[in-house]
Parts: C-alpha cells; structure tokens; sequence
C-alpha cells in the first residue's frame, strides 16, 4: 500500500521491484520493471522476451500488433501478421511461404511482377516469339508469332480462337464456306474451296473437281462455263439456251458439225437430216455442199444402239452424174425409207434434183441399196439410162404446176405416203402423194374437179400470219395412233419457224380434221448461237414417248461465200398421255337429240405446255369440239345435242401439247 508503515509489501516477489516502484505483479519475479535487453520493454510493459532487443511489447507502427504479437517490422503499419499482401517489396503478412513477391513456379517473374499464375512456369511474362503477347495476356503459343490475341479482321476471333486467316472477316472456325477462294471454316476437311483436280478451278466453282478438264472457266467468251453447262467451250457459238416456245428442250451440243475448215466433203453445210433404221443399223442421212454442183449427201450411222458412230460420205450426189441427166444439179433433201419385204431394194433414198443447165425446175427422183451405205439411182432401163422421176410438177392450172420440193416419205404399213412442198404462182401448200411398192406414185386428191388438183392437205397462212410468205419440209410421223405433220415456214419479213398440224384419221382423210398448232419450234433467241439466223426441222423420232425433233440450224459467215454454216441440231420434247373416262360404256348408245360429255385425264412432263384436247368425229366432218386441260390434268367437253347424226363410228379424243405433239384414244357411238 506505499506506506513504509508496512514495509513488507514493498517486493514480495524479490525481483527488485516494489509494487510501489511499479511492479505490475509482485507475485511474479518474471513481470518486473527491468529493460534487460534495453529495448525500451520490460516485461511489465509486455516484452515477451527481456533477452531479445528485437522482440518488445511496444507497438511503434500503432498498427494495434506489437512485436510480441507476432509483427515482424513494427516500423510498418501495413506489416504484421494476417495482413493483406501487397506489392511493395515487404512481407506484409509476415509469412514468407505466402510473399507475393516468391517467384514460386520458378519462371523468373512473381505475381508482383505479373505472374498471373506462379503456380504454372508455363504461365508467365515472356513474350518468347515477340508477338506482343505472353501467356499471362492468353497467348496459346507463345513459341509461334503466328498464334496470338490479334483480331486484325474485327470478326471477334483471334488465331488462338483458330482463327486460320486473320485477314479475311468471313474466316474463323466454323465459319459458313463461301464460294470465295477461302477456307472459311478453317477446316480442310470441308473446304468449299478445295482445288481436288488440281485444274485451278475450286470445287465450288468446279462442277466436277474430280476431272481436271472440267472448270469454271468461260475459255470460248461466249458467257457460259462448262459448268455453267457450256458444252462446247472451244465454240463461242455453242452455249445452253431455255426454249422460248413450246416445251421444246433444245440440246446445247450441237448433233451434227459440218467442217469450217474446208478440208473435209462436208465443209460448211451439214443439213436436212432424215433418220431410219432397220432393227440393227440407226443411219442419219444428210445434204452437205452449198453450190449446186456440189452438192451431196452423206450418212451418220451407228450398229451398236448409239454407243459409236461412223460419218461416211459422200455416199450419193457430188457431181456424180453428168449435167445432161435432170438430177445432175443440187441434189437434196434425202428421205430414206427402210421396206424388208422389197428384198431387191429394202433402202429406198427419194430426193429432189435439178438439170440447171436446161431450167430450174425440181423433180423428185430415188435411189435404192441393199445395206444404206451403197446407193444406186433408179434409172430407166433404156438410152439415156437416166433417173426415173418418181414425181415430177403438174401441169398447167394444177396447184403443183410451178414448183415440187423437199420430199418427206414414209411407210404405213404396207402405203408409201410422200409429203412435198407444191406451188402454183399464186399459192403454196403442202401436198401428199402416196404409192404400193414405192416406185409408181399417185398424188393424192380427195375431190378430182374441185379447186386446183391435187388439192394440197393445207396452205400457207394468211397476210400476218407466221408461215404468210412460204411452206416448206413437211415431216408426217406418227405414235402408232396419231399422225402429226411438222413443217417449215416464213413470214412476210423472212423469219422461219415451225408449226405443226395433226390429222386425227389419218392424212388421206378429208382436210377439214386437220387442227393447227403454230408456230412451235423457232430460231435460237440469242444472236450469238449458232442456230439463231435460220432454223428448219426436216424429221422427228419417237423413242417409247421420248420426241427428238432434228433441225436445220445456221449462222452467218462472212468468210465463207455461201456466207453461211449450217449444223444439225437436236431439241426434245415429251409425248403427253391421254385418258378417257367418260363415256364408260363402249360403244355408247345414244340418240341425236342427247347430249354426250366425253371426259378424262391428262399428263405431260412438261409444266409450260397447254395440253389442247380435241374431239373429231371420223364420220361427220362437222364434229370439231375443244378444250383446254386444267392445272391437275383433268378435261370435259360436252357435246349438245344433235351435234352426231345417226350411225355408228368413232369419236377420236386428241391430246396435243404446245411442241405439237400428240396422243389419242377413240370412244365408239352408236347414234339412233
């Protein structure tokens, strides 16, 4: 109690100190007021170690942590134990193993420094291939300048993102592959652009990048690539061309070449193609030659269905004959006819020739052979041993009087029938004539007396119409049940096309069943093709239902003196197919005073064509009823009543399509 009264409690613990000289606990000699290491502490004052002058109770930094606590630099307020780390070169937590200046992955550089991760070396500072970017930044590798954070295209990708090609926005993985001359996706394995063929054409671009001789390019200038269906890029006049007219499909290829060289028989005019074939042997006959003189024919034929084709010529014509027989001019137009049971001659070759030097009218002659490459002209037995001429122009007053050209013959079951272009000086039509063995001939006329004999099956068109100026090269076929006629035709201004007319019973049949669809096939609508200045079709196969129209194409040709080449072309067209449904009953009773609907269905491949249905009576030549078919294929015509007289006969339905050809079926009425 500091009174010296009472002495004893002056140190109890014997450490020198007193309570009264301020000992903090006189029962403990340990707590006194000595500074035994003179670091300004004594125990009392919370030295935890009088022996130590570095270890003091004294908080000189008044960070609230003496050194006692655990404080390792009490000169530092943000040092003691538990502080938060920083960057200053101290250990503020007083805990070396978590400095966060320790390079602790050993790759030369501490978190401090930078080191987003100084668990990983892998992850550092270095900018080792000098890209500008380290592996802190994201730098994926950092031994590849190439491979780096830089997006220089602004596509939002890095080449660290895959990017193959920092140059090019539409380039990044999975990029959409564009036809550019790029890898868009930066994958190889599904580029667009891949060249396979090695033709420096992409595949994109390439139609076939497995054949190096197909590419994009355009090598004729004529606007086409061969994959743009350019099938012929050495012949800027041959491109692909989209019918204008009709559903006829023309073939980009040109089928036949005449020679613009002038070193072959056939140079500068292939024309009038004529087609037969006798079951083993298909032959295209053909007239090459521009002048008279010169004038040919040649033969296109293949024994093995089309797989192979030999041209041979000149195979009749060619100067052969002298001037002083009448064919020994311009032979033309062969029309080839193959008969088996004329073992003698079973090809038979009609043509139309000219002896310029007495007039210049045509005649119609023929030639025959046993294998149609061998020709022999059917001449008269007797002194000149000139050609017979098979038919020859009328007579004066008669309508073939002035001119009989371009001949068309073809077998009917056992009937020649022979086609021909006659004129009159006032008009042009086309006529028939018609023969039992293919030697004599009888023109045909349906009324001896009337009119000018023999009365032509129809005639050119009136002022305006497409074919007012001219007719020419009629082509009859038919189906095996429709008989259909293709021919030739100008206008006032000179422009050819074709039409197409059908005699539903037959040509011999009165004219009044012919049904007119014109025109259907024209020249080229490009300028620059080759068939665009003239076009005439001279035959027609058909094929189970596949129609192939071949036909005279020509171009100008300065350099030439005909000023003109004419090649062979192809177009394609499918047959349309008719149904009937109504009347079901056949044959159909019925009185002259009903009615009668005839109905049913039709199809056709091609979507352009308006599909004509056509319902002709075989008995009464006033039966002329037609109709369109509807979108889905579907017709109906109703014929009213007292339309049939009595009898029993047949009504033939008539489907034809805008290319002009047709498909029939017959419905029988018995009318009381």
């Amino acid at each position: 109690d500091c009174d010296p009264a009472t002495p004893e409690n002056v140190d109890d613990d014997l450490d020198g100190w007193g309570v009264c000289d301020g000992d903090c606990d006189d029962a403990d000699p340990a707590l006194n007021l000595d500074d035994a290491d003179g670091d300004g502490s004594t125990t009392c004052d919370g030295d935890c170690d009088d022996a130590d002058p570095s270890v003091d109770g004294l908080d000189v930094d008044n960070d609230g942590i003496t050194t006692c606590d655990g404080d390792c630099d009490d000169h530092n307020l943000s040092v003691y134990p538990g502080a938060p780390e920083l960057c200053d070169g101290l250990d503020n937590d007083c805990d070396p193993s978590t400095d966060e200046a320790v390079d602790a992955d050993g790759d030369g550089a501490d978190t401090c420094e930078g080191d987003c991760d100084d668990n990983d070396p892998a992850l550092n500072l270095d900018d080792a291939d000098a890209d500008g970017y380290t592996t802190c930044d994201g730098d994926c590798d950092d031994s590849d300048p190439a491979l780096n954070l830089d997006d220089l295209d602004g596509d939002g990708y890095t080449s660290c993102d895959s990017e193959c090609d920092d140059t090019h926005p539409d380039v990044y993985l999975g990029a959409p592959e564009l036809c550019a001359g790029l890898d868009n996706d930066c994958d190889p394995s599904t580029d667009e652009n891949a060249d396979d063929d090695g033709d420096g054409w992409i595949l994109c671009q390439d139609c076939d990048d497995t054949d190096p001789a197909v590419g994009g390019e355009d090598e004729d200038g004529d606007g086409y690539s061969q994959c743009e269906g350019d099938c012929d890029d050495e012949d800027a006049l041959v491109f692909p061309e989209v019918t204008a007219t009709s559903g006829w499909v023309r073939d980009c290829n040109v089928f036949l070449k005449a020679d613009t060289q002038g070193t072959e028989w056939y140079y500068h005019r292939i024309e009038q193609a004529n087609w037969v074939y006798d079951g083993s042997r298909l032959a295209m006959y053909f007239r090459t030659g521009y002048n008279q003189p010169d004038m040919a024919f040649g033969v296109y034929y293949s024994d093995d269905g089309g797989q192979n084709w030999t041209l041979d010529g000149p195979v009749f014509g060619d100067a052969i004959f002298p001037d002083v027989h009448w064919d020994g001019q311009g032979v033309s137009n062969p029309s080839v006819v193959y008969d088996p049971t004329d073992l003698s001659a079973p090809y038979k070759m009609y043509y139309s020739a000219k002896a310029e030097y007495i007039d210049d009218v045509r005649y119609f002659g023929m030639a025959y052979s046993t294998d149609g490459l061998a020709w022999s002209r059917f001449t008269n037995p007797v002194p000149p041993f000139d050609a017979v001429k098979i038919l020859s122009p009328g007579a004066p007053g008669e309508f073939d009087e002035e001119i009989i050209n371009t001949p068309y013959v073809f077998l009917a079951g056992s009937t020649y029938y022979l086609a021909y272009v006659c004129r009159n000086p006032s008009d042009r039509g086309i006529c028939l004539a018609t023969s039992p063995d293919g030697y004599v001939f009888t023109k045909y006329d349906p009324a001896p007396g009337v009119g000018d004999d023999p009365q032509p099956m129809f005639t050119r068109g009136g002022s305006g119409d497409w074919d007012e100026a001219s007719l020419g090269y009629p082509i009859p076929f038919s189906d095996g049940g429709t008989t259909m006629m293709l021919h030739s035709g100008r206008s006032a201004g000179g422009v050819r096309a074709v039409g197409a007319v059908h005699a539903p019973f037959g040509l011999d049949e009165p004219l009044e069943k012919l049904y007119d669809i014109s025109p259907v096939f024209t020249t080229a609508v490009d300028p620059a093709r080759w068939d665009y200045v003239d076009t005439y079709a001279t035959d027609v196969r058909i094929d189970a239902g596949y129609v192939q129209l071949f036909y005279t194409g020509a171009y100008s040709d300065p350099s030439f003196d005909g000023g003109q080449v004419a090649h062979v072309g192809r177009a394609t067209n499918v047959q349309p197919l008719i149904t009937l449904t109504a009347p079901a009953q056949q044959p159909y009773a019925m009185l002259t005073t009903d009615e009668v609907t005839f109905a049913g269905t039709v199809a056709d491949s091609e979507l352009l064509d308006s599909l004509y249905v056509v319902v002709s009576s075989s008995v009464d030549d006033s039966v002329f009823l037609s109709t369109t078919a509807d979108a889905d294929g579907n017709w109906s015509i109703t014929a009213p009543a007292s339309t049939f007289i009595t009898g029993l006969y047949a009504v033939t339905v008539t489907v034809y399509d805008e290319a002009g050809i047709g498909d029939s079926t017959s419905s029988l009425l018995e009318v009381l």
